[in-house]
């Protein structure tokens, strides 16, 4: 058993109360097993209690060290293992009858200074003295076990969960369960929805839950490995309600429909109630509720769940079954009788056959569907009615073969129709009736509707003769008609017939009158040969302006026929005498001895002469085709001979893409021999344009070409062939420059109403079909306005804004559209809805730049000079925060809080614009808070000659507000420096230094002193220790053996004395200023002084003379033995330099640290002595 630590139980309140703390250290030994080695067994003495550790056989070494003694890494390898034996402990314990109930006071010790470490074969371990106690003499809200645990160290890391539901939002204030090593505890989220956890081990795991209220199963379990600067997001599910309420299409409530819901794990089923409802319990909010009707799965719904407010209405849709009637007519609206039709109806067909009425009733038809009423006899005819609740009745109207008819027409004498004439008509199908069809020709109103009768069709066979005996009637020169004694009108009788063909129907009857003058042409066949001759003059004159055309070239041809040509010997000839001539100066062209015969006048009477003049390239021609026999002799026959016209195609186009212009309009000016000829034309859609009348030779004095919202073009003074001599693009080509207008806009922000300057607008004009694209943007002087100086006239444009930290908004109001010209001197307005922003900031320590994670951020929002919220928001293990919703011109202000370990910041960012922080750098985001947290500089050191003192023990109490927080050990190092971390400039610090037993404790230099008036000191607060120069007890390792023998390792004859073993020669001297050796020593000096044997870690000075003067005949630090240098040479008393000592002595005083004096030591006996003890 290793005793640990001895306290005295005044100092100590005793947790447990009345408990016997032996009886409960054996009832967690039997609890605990093998971990018992981490409480430390406790036994009463009198007013102290003793703490042991039990199983000492594991130690490596009997070393006791304190928590506050160790290295930073030592120190992190405790907490490690303290941190592990909790975890494995408590949950044995919370379960334990004796102890369930205040088993957490187990855990507690009065300070730091209670967690004793030893080495073991595994390594370093702690043990808890003290345990279940806490300091009666001070009150401090510190656990010293717990802050071990939570010290910040290079194997833990922070531990900041941030809660959400499963819909995205913060889930505040929330109870939830977490699982670290093997403990359960229930915890609650912050009103921001976080929960701090503190520091957990690197790589150690832990789970975040929500416990069943029934069973206490774990529900939503979610694992997370601690990293350095880790994220941890706990997403739990919001339970809520909700309810469906079902209406069919005429919204009335629908009962007792059966219906699947799915929210995405296991579906199940539901019943609408009597009032058509749906009552839905425990839905998680954020997921997707899918509902199907079971009937009709069709019918399907998708509703989001919120975390209230969800009351949805599901519409379905029950048949209304109506009935209708259908009317089949044809085209003349007559009814249809037997007329087959096909109903379709939700892919099923029923036929139906029209009755007497041409009706038939349609049955069961379902209201708001499209019904389909086919035509059998023509599918492709048909109707497709929506059906309603109306009563209406639908008509198919069909398509019938018209009856066809044979028509005749009748013609009188001059071809004229005959109307109202009786005409008798007979054919195969009368006769077979025994009687001929009398019909009397019409009367209409135009002549085409008058002469005629019409007969059917069908009684006609193909290719027989059909009889019509027309009934004339007689008229006097009047045309009046004549009557008989009776006064019946007279008619004239007259037979025609015709041949039926099948193919053919409609004939023409044609009255005819006798040649009776063929008579008289029998008589005179002599005068037939008799010939003739004359003369004909041609004139050519221009059309226009009646003046004469020389050089004219002129024909003249005519038919010479004759009984009997003598020259030929031939019988009825029939020839063809052609003849020509230019025309002179007059413009007359002269034909002579033009012949012609008797025979010739009275049978070919009707022969034409063909007369032509054309007038080479400028003119055109003209003819004249009198009959030849009606010309006189010396007759002049004038023919007029227009300008030659040709079709001259123009090209209107766009002055600056060289596209086409159509509907431009052209118009052409020409001359030609004193004449004008205008015209005037649109241009077709490939912007050409043709004249078809220009003259030939003449002169173009003007082309122009005119349209709408372009600037006109001409072409000036141009012959034909020139405009000829090129292609149409080169010479004919009319180029309209584009009137072009000033087009003025305006971008604003929709929800200020606040010109946006710099604005990017985009302007897209349709110029015949075609886009073309201009960038523009608005003015930076803050109106935010601005134009385009080019735009076409009469182009359509659309124009859209865009701009940074903006977005289009959905109704339209973004764009603009319209004719440019409609908008001539008026401002286009187009507004632009400001982007929802996110925003996120840091937070760190402005002296490192590190993250700092649960600092308190209190955020002003300003929009248009008005603060429209205030948030505060945690910042995370990352150190960052977020803000959402945000405007690119909302004002932003944070104030920063991590009290009381940094000073609060409020001016890094104040009214700053959101989108000057988005687009700063990532600096003008971070707000760093300086450090209240002080470091101060302490230097123990030596009173008696202001050097540094290292190892001096410095108890260090710190309060806060007048608590104690703290209680600490430094030890000073090197140059008796040490330090003091992580203080606030309010916090009252008292440092006790200790140095025992060679310096006097030091606790009034620094007592109560805030930090704030220590750092005032400047530099290194000095705290010096009086030496303790007063004798003290020997004690192991610092003490000397004087004595008046030699010093020896066995008891012998007397001269020689055992060391360390008190006899009449001999004593034990401790550490201590000695002035007068004869005080020191007494023994050793009475006996002569011979030997001294010096303890480890212990240092002897002797001086000459009394105090401390004179020559310094002995400086040694033990072990060491020093016997008297005139016994050097005595066989009695030297063996004792190389004899062999006992083994306890022989380890500590081996040959090799025994040595004789430098002098004789008898004369030491008048001087004075220090003993120094070192640690």
């Amino acid at each position: 058993m290793l005793r640990l630590h001895e306290s005295t139980n005044a100092q100590l309140q005793f947790l447990l109360g009345s408990r016997d703390y032996a009886q409960q250290y054996a009832l967690l030994k039997k609890a605990l097993g093998a971990d018992i080695d981490f409480f430390a067994e406790p036994n009463k003495y009198g007013d102290t209690t003793r703490w042991s550790l039990e199983n000492d056989q594991v130690l490596v070494n009997r070393e006791i060290r304190s928590f506050s003694e160790l290295s930073d890494e030592d120190k992190d390898t405790i907490a490690d293992y303290i941190e592990d034996k909790k975890a494995a402990i408590a949950p044995l314990l919370a379960q334990h009858p004796v102890f369930e109930k205040d088993y957490e006071q187990l855990f507690l010790v009065p300070d730091e200074s209670s967690i004793k470490v030893v080495r073991t074969e595994m390594g370093l371990q702690a043990v808890l003295t003290e345990w279940a106690c806490q300091s009666s003499e001070t009150t401090s809200t510190i656990d010293p076990v717990g802050y071990t645990i939570q010290r910040p160290r290079k194997t833990t890391a922070l531990v900041l969960i941030e809660v959400f539901y499963t819909d995205g939002t913060p889930a505040t204030d929330k109870p939830f369960f977490i699982d670290y090593l093997g403990r359960s505890t229930q915890e609650k989220t912050t009103p921001e929805g976080n929960y701090n956890r503190g520091r957990c081990k690197i790589d150690s795991t832990f789970t975040v839950y929500e416990q069943s209220e029934t069973t206490d199963q774990q529900l939503h379990p979610q694992t997370f490995t601690v990293h350095p600067e880790g994220e941890y997001k706990v997403y739990f599910p919001f339970i809520t309600s909700g309810k469906i309420k079902v209406i069919d299409q005429q919204d009335q409530p629908v009962p007792e429909v059966v219906f699947n819901l799915d929210l995405g794990d296991a579906p199940f089923s539901e019943t609408s109630n009597h009032q058509g409802m749906i009552n839905l319990v425990q839905i998680e909010s954020g997921k997707t509720l899918q509902v199907k009707e079971q009937a009709y799965p069709e019918n399907q719904q998708a509703y989001n769940i919120q975390k209230q407010g969800n009351d949805f209405l599901f519409k379905i849709h029950r048949p209304i079954k109506v009935d209708k009637t259908v009317k089949v007519i044809n085209q003349h609206e007559e009814i249809q009788i037997g007329h087959p039709i096909t109903l379709r109806q939700n892919d099923e067909a029923q036929h139906y056959t029209t009755n007497e009425s041409g009706i038939v009733v349609l049955e069961s038809l379902e209201v708001d569907k499209t019904v389909k009423i086919i035509d059998q006899k023509n599918p492709a005819n048909f109707i497709a009615p929506l059906v309603t609740e109306e009563t209406e009745e639908y008509i198919l109207k069909i398509t019938t073969p018209e009856k066809r008819l044979v028509t005749v027409l009748l013609l009188g004498y001059k071809k004229e129709p005959l109307p109202n004439i009786p005409i008798d008509f007979t054919y195969q199908a009368l006769a077979q009736q025994g009687a001929p069809t009398t019909l009397t020709t019409s009367n209409g109103a135009q002549p085409e509707e008058q002469g005629k009768c019409t007969l059917p069709y069908e009684d006609f066979e193909d290719k027989e003769k059909v009889k019509a005996l027309i009934h004339l009637p007689k008229t006097n020169r009047k045309k009046e008609v004549k009557k008989d004694k009776n006064g019946k009108p007279k008619e004239k009788l007259i037979q025609k017939k015709f041949t039926f063909k099948a193919e053919q129907q409609a004939y023409t009857i044609r009255l005819r009158r006798r040649p009776w003058w063929l008579l008289l042409l029998l008589l005179l066949p002599l005068l037939l040969l008799i010939q003739c001759e004359k003369e004909v003059y041609v004139k050519v004159l221009e059309a226009g302006t009646q003046t004469p055309i020389a050089k004219a070239q002129t024909s003249f041809t005519y038919q010479k026929a004759a009984l009997f040509d003598f020259n030929s010997g031939r019988f009825f000839t029939n020839d063809t005498i052609p003849a020509s001539q230019k025309t002179d100066t007059n413009g007359v062209a002269g034909y002579y001895k033009l012949k012609y015969t008797i025979y010739s006048y009275l049978f070919k009477s009707a022969s034409k002469a063909l007369v032509l003049a054309y007038g080479q390239n400028c003119y055109g021609s003209d003819t004249l085709q009198p009959r030849y026999h009606g010309l006189q002799n010396k007759d002049t026959l004038v023919l007029q001979l227009a300008p030659a016209m040709i079709p001259l195609d123009f090209k209107a186009v766009d002055a600056e893409d060289l596209e086409p212009l159509p509907g431009t309009k052209v118009e052409i000016i020409a001359e030609f021999n004193g004449k004008i000829y205008r015209d005037t034309s649109l241009t077709e859609a490939d912007g050409r344009v043709i004249f078809s009348r220009i003259p030939r030779c003449g002169q173009i004095k003007r082309i122009f070409a005119s349209k709408q919202d372009y600037h006109p073009d001409s072409l000036l003074n141009r012959t034909v062939d020139n405009l000829l001599a090129g292609t149409l693009d080169s010479t004919r080509r009319l180029k309209l420059r584009p009137m072009k207008e000033r087009i003025k806009f305006e971008v604003t922000n929709c929800e200020t109403k606040e010109p946006i300057p710099n604005a990017q607008v985009n302007i897209d004009f349709i110029i015949r079909g075609k886009k073309k694209r201009i960038n523009e943007s608005t003015n930076t002087n803050g109106i935010g306005k601005g134009h385009y100086d080019s735009a076409y006239v009469n182009a359509e444009f659309v124009l859209e804004a865009a701009k940074r930290y903006y977005q289009i908004c959905g109704d339209g109001r973004s764009r603009a559209k319209g004719i440019v010209k409609n908008f001539k001197d008026k401002v286009i307005k187009v507004c632009l809805c400001p982007q929802k922003l996110p925003l996120e900031l840091s937070n760190c320590d402005e002296s490192n730049g590190k993250r700092l994670s649960g600092v308190k951020n209190v955020v002003i929002v300003k929009r248009n000079g008005r603060v429209i919220r205030t948030d505060t928001l945690m910042s995370n293990g990352n150190g960052k925060f977020l803000l959402s919703d945000l405007r690119q011109d909302d004002l932003v202000t944070v104030i920063s809080y991590y009290p009381p370990y940094y000073k609060e910041n409020r001016t890094k960012i104040k009214d700053v614009k959101v989108k000057d922080l988005l687009e700063g750098s990532p600096d003008s985001r971070q707000i760093c808070l300086e450090s209240n947290r002080k470091t101060l500089g302490f230097t123990n050191c030596d009173a008696s000659n202001n050097q540094g003192l290292p190892g001096v023990k410095n108890i260090i109490t710190i309060k806060r507000d007048g608590k104690v927080i703290k209680v600490d050990t430094i030890v000073g190092s090197i140059g008796g420096r040490f330090l003091l971390k992580d203080v606030l400039p309010e916090d009252e610090v008292t440092i006790i230094a200790t140095y025992p037993p060679d310096y006097k404790e030091n606790n009034t230099t620094v007592k109560d002193q805030k930090v704030k008036d220590l750092l005032a000191q400047g530099g290194s607060v000095r705290i010096c220790l009086e030496p303790d120069k007063e004798p003290k007890e020997p004690q192991v390792n610092c003490r000397a053996f004087f004595t008046g023998g030699l010093a020896g390792g066995n008891i012998e004859e007397a001269g020689i004395s055992q060391i360390f073993n008190i006899d009449d020669a001999s004593e034990y001297v401790g550490k201590g200023d000695y002035p007068n050796n004869k005080t020191a020593f007494p023994k050793a000096v009475a006996r002569s002084f011979d030997g001294i044997a010096i303890d480890k870690n212990t240092r002897v000075i002797i001086y000459s003379q009394p105090n401390f003067q004179g020559e310094i005949l002995l400086d040694k630090t033990g072990p060491a033995v020093i016997n008297n240098v005139i016994w050097k040479n005595d066989s009695r008393y030297n063996k004792v330099m190389n004899q062999t000592f006992p083994p306890a002595l022989q380890a500590i005083f081996p040959p090799s640290v025994r040595e004789w004096s430098s002098s004789d030591m008898h004369k030491w006996s008048y001087g004075s002595v220090k003993i120094i003890c070192k640690k």
